[in-house]
C-alpha cells in the first residue's frame, strides 16, 4: 500500500513538474510575427555612434509603416501590416495572424506554377520616421525594402527585424533577422496625451501615408495593343522589354546579335531578381504641377520585389529592322504624400513619395515566362524612353574602338554593367517601368495640363527597376555582338552603339561604417535598349 502511495506522489510531483515547464516554457517563449526594433546612430568625432536612447525621451516619438507586396490580395497590390506610433526602445509588432494570410497567398500562387518556393523572394516596405512631437520636427526619416521567402514564414515563429537607421536611410540585410527564442521588450504605443507648445492636449498623435495616385497595367489597356497584355490569377501583367537592338538606321549596316541568360543554379546560389527604384522630396507634386521637373535623385531598394528564376533567349537583327526580348511582369507605381498630425497644426507636411516596382513576374515550372518580338516596342513606350532619358555613346574599353564595335566584336553585357554602374550597386538589366507607365501619368496625376502633362510623363518615365544580382561576383550573362554577314543578311562593317541613361541620377548612401563618404551618384541606362549606327 505503502508503494502504490509512494508512486502515486511520484506520479503528482512528475505532473506538476511537467505543467510547470510547459508553463514556464510558454511565458518564456516570444508570440509568433514579426517584431520591428529601430536603433539610431550619428557620424561624430570620427565614430559611429548607437544613440539609440535617444527614442526614451518623452518628447521623441517613433513612427512605423509596414506593407507588404500581395498582388493576390489586394486591388492595389500591396496590404497595410502596421502603421502606428511608439515611444520608447522596444520592438513594434505584427502578429502571425496579420502576416499569414500574405504568405499564404504567395505559396498558393507558387504551387498553381510548379514553382520551388526556396528559391521565391518578395519584399515588406518598410517606413521608419522619428520626430519631436512638441514641435513636429523630423529627427530621422528612412524607408526601405525588405525581402523575405514566405516559405520561410509558413509555420508560426517569432521573428526580430533590426532596423539600423543612420542619416543615410536603413539598412538591411539577412543579419538583421533574427529568429526569437525569448521574448523581447515592446514599445509603447503612442496614443495617450501629448503636449504641444506647453500645453496638454489629449488627440494622440501619428503619421499618415497617402496614396495620391497609382499607375499599374490596366490603365495602360487603352493606349496599348490588346497582345501586349495577360490576365493571371486576377492580375493583368504586361510585357516587359529586357533587351531592345535597333538597326533600322540604315540596310547597310552589320547584323547586330544579342543574346541574355539567366542561368537556374545561379539564381539559386545567388540573391537573383527585381530590385525597385524610389525617390522623396519635399515638392515633388508641386513642382510637377507647375511644369517644373522636381529637383530629385532616385535610389535603388535593398531587397528585391521578386525573384528568381531562369530565362533565357537570343536574337539576330539584320540591318532595318528591330527586335526585342521581354518578360511578363506587373510593374507599377505609386505617389504618396506624408503627413504628420499633431493636435496643433492638424497636418504637418513632410514629403511625397514615389515607388516603382515590379509586384510579380509570371514564372512557370521554375522558368520565367517571355518572348521575342519583331520590330520596336509600340511607340507610346519608345517615345517614353527617349523623353525620360540622355543618349550616350557606348565607348568600353578593349571591346570598341574609339567607340566602334568592329565585325565579329562584341561586349558582355558583365563588362558593360560595370562601365555604367561606378558607384558599384550591381544595377544590371534595366526595367524601363517608368516608360512602360509613363502614357498614364497624366490622366492619373491630379492637377496636370498642358506643359505639367509632358514634365510629369517625363518624370515617370526616368525610373527604371534592376534585374540583377547583388553578390558582386556573379552577374547576369549576356551579350551584344556585331555579327557582320549572317545568313546572307547584313554587311561585315563596324558599327556605333548608342545607349538611353537616365536624365535624373541614381543615389548610393555610403554604408553606416563609413562617416567620412559621400553620397555615390550615377546615371544608369534605363533599358537594354541598343541603337546600331555604320560606322564610316
Amino acid at each position: 500500500m505503502k508503494s502504490l502511495r509512494r508512486f502515486f506522489l511520484i506520479v503528482v510531483i512528475v505532473s506538476i513538474l511537467v505543467i510547470t515547464t510547459i508553463s514556464y516554457a510558454l511565458f518564456l517563449s516570444p508570440k509568433p510575427g514579426l517584431y520591428f526594433s529601430p536603433s539610431l546612430y550619428s557620424f561624430e568625432s570620427n565614430m559611429t555612434n548607437d544613440i539609440s536612447s535617444l527614442l526614451d525621451n518623452k518628447n521623441v516619438v517613433w513612427h512605423i509603416h509596414v506593407s507588404a507586396i500581395a498582388p493576390f490580395l489586394s486591388n492595389n497590390d500591396f496590404v497595410d501590416l502596421l502603421d502606428s506610433c511608439y515611444s520608447g526602445q522596444g520592438a513594434a509588432y505584427i502578429p502571425y495572424e496579420s502576416f499569414k494570410p500574405v504568405v499564404d497567398s504567395w505559396l498558393t500562387v507558387l504551387k498553381q506554377r510548379h514553382l520551388d518556393p526556396n528559391y521565391f523572394t518578395t519584399s515588406l516596405i518598410i517606413s521608419v520616421e522619428v520626430f519631436n512631437k512638441t514641435d513636429g520636427k523630423i529627427l530621422y526619416s528612412a524607408f526601405d525594402t525588405m525581402k523575405y521567402r514566405p516559405i520561410d514564414f509558413s509555420f508560426p515563429k517569432g521573428v526580430l527585424v533590426k532596423l539600423n537607421i543612420d542619416g543615410n536611410g536603413v539598412s538591411f540585410d539577412e543579419k538583421n533577422l533574427w529568429i526569437l527564442s525569448l521574448p523581447i521588450l515592446l514599445a509603447e504605443p503612442e496614443n495617450t496625451n501629448s503636449t504641444f507648445n506647453g500645453s496638454k492636449h489629449t488627440q494622440p498623435l501619428s503619421q499618415i501615408e497617402t496614396t495620391i495616385s497609382y499607375i499599374a497595367p490596366e490603365n495602360l489597356t487603352g493606349l496599348l495593343p490588346g497582345d501586349f497584355f495577360k490576365q493571371e490569377n486576377g492580375k493583368l501583367y504586361m510585357k516587359v522589354p529586357i533587351l531592345i537592338i535597333d538597326n533600322t538606321q540604315s540596310n547597310n549596316s552589320a547584323t547586330m546579335g544579342g543574346s541574355i541568360d539567366i542561368n537556374i543554379n545561379a539564381a539559386k546560389d545567388y540573391s537573383l531578381g527585381i530590385y525597385p527604384a524610389f525617390s522623396a522630396g519635399n515638392d515633388i507634386f508641386n513642382s510637377l504641377i507647375q511644369g517644373i521637373l522636381p529637383n530629385v535623385n532616385i535610389r535603388l531598394g535593398s531587397g528585391q520585389t521578386w525573384g528568381s528564376y531562369y530565362f533565357g533567349y537570343m536574337i539576330n537583327v539584320p540591318p532595318g529592322s528591330a527586335k526585342w526580348i521581354y518578360i511578363w511582369a506587373r510593374p507599377v507605381i505609386k505617389f504618396t504624400i506624408i503627413h504628420y498630425y499633431n493636435p496643433i497644426s492638424y497636418a504637418d507636411y513632410t514629403e511625397d513619395r514615389v515607388y516603382a516596382l515590379v509586384t510579380d513576374v509570371l514564372s512557370y515550372n521554375n522558368a520565367i515566362e517571355g518572348g521575342i518580338e519583331s520590330g520596336l516596342p509600340p511607340q507610346p513606350i519608345m517615345n517614353n524612353l527617349f523623353v525620360g532619358t540622355n543618349e550616350t555613346r557606348v565607348a568600353v574599353p578593349t571591346f570598341t574602338i574609339g567607340g566602334i564595335l568592329p565585325v565579329n566584336g562584341s561586349i558582355p553585357f558583365a563588362i558593360l554593367f560595370n562601365y555604367y554602374d561606378k558607384c558599384k550597386t550591381n544595377f544590371e538589366v534595366g526595367l524601363a517601368i517608368g516608360s512602360l507607365l509613363g502614357s498614364s501619368a497624366c490622366s492619373v496625376l491630379p492637377g496636370l495640363e498642358g506643359v505639367a502633362c509632358g514634365v510629369a510623363t517625363e518624370f515617370v518615365s526616368t525610373f527604371s527597376n534592376s534585374l540583377s544580382s547583388m553578390d558582386p561576383l556573379y552577374m547576369i550573362n549576356g551579350v551584344v555582338q556585331n555579327e557582320g554577314q549572317l545568313f546572307g543578311y547584313g554587311y561585315n562593317v563596324p558599327v556605333i552603339l548608342d545607349m538611353r541613361v537616365s536624365k535624373l541620377s541614381y543615389i548610393v548612401p555610403p554604408p553606416s561604417y563609413c562617416f567620412w563618404c559621400s553620397n555615390c551618384t550615377f546615371s544608369p541606362p534605363v533599358a537594354l535598349y541598343f541603337k546600331a549606327i555604320p560606322a564610316g
